[in-house]
């Protein structure tokens, strides 16, 4: 028993705390992505209650019409007339969300340090990328410290995760880069330099 307590309490200190770790894709999807779909679906809910008030208003003019006709065939042959039209919107709907998602996974080494890009060099084809680095940007330590890019030099090796913004796909905005080259060991350190 002494044992198995023994193993769980050293697996729990080797459990990584979440306030030294990067941000991950997971947290900008709660920070950024949701709301910017909350606010699709905003933007949406109009038109969907307008076709949902001509659909009732096309239901009660068919039965006063025609009060044979049941009111389960009018809603399916409404449904069959609209689906083009809510087609048209999941469509726009989809265009909206894709926008949001990162495009680029890149790995290479900086070949060039500007005052808010810097140039890597892709590791796998050999291309060299422009990563601009916006306020959203996070830059951050191999382990996941917090970074800035004045720690940063030619040579280091480098993750990118963000989207293109040209046609040419040579140029990205940056939401999180990674320095791999800076803090080698595991663990995030604070405190005071006595010597150097």
């Amino acid at each position: 028993m002494k044992k198995i307590l023994g193993i769980l309490f050293f697996t729990l200190l080797l459990v990584p705390s979440q306030n030294v770790l990067a941000e991950r894709p997971e947290k900008i999807f709660e920070k950024e992505v949701r709301p910017t779909i909350k606010a699709i679906r905003e933007e949406v809910k109009p038109k969907i209650f307008e076709i949902r008030e001509e659909t009732k208003q096309s239901i009660k003019l068919t039965i006063t019409a025609n009060p044979s006709i049941k009111p389960w065939q009018i809603r399916k042959e409404m449904k069959e007339e609209k689906k083009d039209l809510i087609k048209e919107i999941r469509n726009q709907i989809k265009e909206k969300v894709k926008a949001l998602r990162f495009d680029t996974r890149l790995t290479g080494k900086i070949t060039e340090i500007g005052g808010n890009y810097i140039k890597v060099s892709d590791n796998k084809d050999g291309k060299t990328y422009q990563v601009n680095i916006t306020e959203k940007t996070q830059l951050r330590r191999h382990f996941g410290g917090k970074s800035s890019l004045s720690e940063f030099s030619v040579g280091d090796e480098v993750n990118v995760i963000g989207r293109y913004t040209d046609e040419t796909k040579l140029t990205i905005e940056a939401a999180l880069i990674r320095n791999k080259s800076i803090q080698k060991r595991w663990g995030v350190f604070f405190g005071e330099v006595l010597s150097k």
